[in-house]
């Protein structure tokens, strides 16, 4: 997990952390956001893609 201040002074870390796993982003204690690879997003769009398939 990592903290909000300074993140743009860490962005390639970052950048380079979400090729191996998702990067939490904390902000004042709490979780704001969670960073995720292309592929990664990409293979989150596809499972949501079959999940409302099957709803149909």
């Amino acid at each position: 997990m990592f903290r909000y201040t300074g993140i743009l002074f860490r962005l390639g870390r970052y950048l380079e952390a979400v090729q191996v796993e998702p990067v939490v982003i904390e902000k004042s204690g709490r979780v704001t956001c969670v960073l995720l690879s292309k592929h990664r997003y990409d293979q989150l769009c596809e499972l949501e893609g079959m999940f409302w398939d099957l709803k149909a």
